[in-house]
């Protein structure tokens, strides 16, 4: 049957109305899913771009790893930068118990120079030779005391110096077995100090000045007992003193105040038993004395040439007394225990 005209507009209007409404719906999805990308594209915009990975490797254009970052085996994380040749010149990480290391190495991967921290908290800067062995080392202990060592070719520690957690600075020189052998020092109330020791460590010389500006010198032998020792005070008097095996001035020569000369001998316990002294008008004495302190004998000199000799009781009272007068007679003399004459003669 033939179709009119009007059927066929017909059919072509409702194929163009399905063929649009398809259009429209297709449309419609296009838009909401730009839609629902832009949104998406924003909210990661907003939020920090994450990337995991337990080890990232950055390599150069001929392959060879030049940047490393990842966790070890153990636990503890790493960092490494490498040259052209792959070798590792610069690491920085973590110890599986937490304390931090920088190190900086050769082309033969010897380390030369590393910075850390040990578990202490101590911060600590290590330069190595070519050998890898320490040469240089600086630290801050916990008390807060900063440290410098120098080492030999050997790694032997050969020279230190300190500020102590007290204050006190310290610079020592050692042995090739690390012995102290010579060590300066001073002390908090500002005397100052040199000591020499023997290749043991023990010190057998020590020179200090003391902060009224008294000057000492000592000789010490393996115990540490001074057994020779200098000393001047500020007001220019001196002396010298020796000592026994215990450290007991045993014989002590000096100068007092108003440049009277002395002679001392002492016992075990340190007491002057017998003494020789020359005052400063010229008069001379030979002096003994008993366990208790007390003079019991005296011989004296003066300058006009008149020699006495004294016994004492053991108060320190003078009991007998002879002597030679100027003109160059004898005398002699005894007295009570009260100082009262008893007898004299001439």
């Amino acid at each position: 049957m033939e179709r009119t005209m009007s059927e066929v507009l017909s059919e072509r209007v409702d194929r163009l109305e399905r063929v649009n409404r398809r259009l429209i719906r297709a449309g419609a999805v296009l838009m909401i899913g730009a839609v629902i990308t832009v949104i998406g594209a924003a909210n990661r915009a907003e939020g920090p771009k994450v990337v995991e990975a337990e080890r990232f490797v950055v390599r150069d254009q001929a392959g060879k790893e030049r940047v490393v970052l990842g966790v070890m085996p153990d636990g503890s994380t790493d960092f490494r930068l490498l040259d052209a040749d792959g070798k590792d010149r610069l690491a920085l990480g973590l110890y599986p118990d937490g304390t931090p290391t920088l190190a900086f190495l050769t082309s033969d991967k010897k380390i030369t120079l590393s910075m850390g921290m040990r578990q202490d908290g101590t911060p600590q800067l290590t330069l190595r030779d070519r050998a890898g062995k320490t040469r240089f080392g600086a630290i801050v202990d916990p008390q807060g005391a900063p440290k410098l060592a120098l080492a030999d070719g050997d790694g032997n520690l050969r020279f230190m110096m300190a500020v102590n957690s007290d204050g006190t600075p310290e610079l020592g020189f050692m042995d090739k077995d690390r012995k102290g052998r010579l060590v300066l020092g001073m002390s908090k109330d500002g005397a100052g100090g040199l000591y020499l020791a023997d290749k043991d460590g023990k010190p057998h010389l020590r020179l200090r000045e003391g902060p009224d500006g008294t000057s000492e010198l000592f000789f010490q032998d393996a115990a540490n007992n001074a057994r020779l020792a200098l000393r001047m005070k500020p007001d220019g008097t001196g002396g010298m003193f020796v000592a026994d095996k215990d450290g007991r001035a045993r014989i002590a020569v000096g100068e007092r105040p108003g440049a009277t000369a002395t002679l001392t001998f002492n016992d075990p316990t340190g007491r002057g038993r017998f003494a020789m002294l020359q005052t400063p008008d010229g008069a001379t004495a030979l002096v003994f004395v008993d366990k208790d302190g007390k003079e019991r004998l005296k011989m004296l000199a003066i300058p006009d040439g008149s020699p006495t000799l004294s016994f004492f009781d053991a108060s320190g009272k003078p009991r007998l007394v002879a002597g030679v007068n100027p003109d160059g007679t004898p005398a002699l003399g005894l007295v009570g225990g009260e100082g009262k004459p008893l007898f004299s003669a001439p």
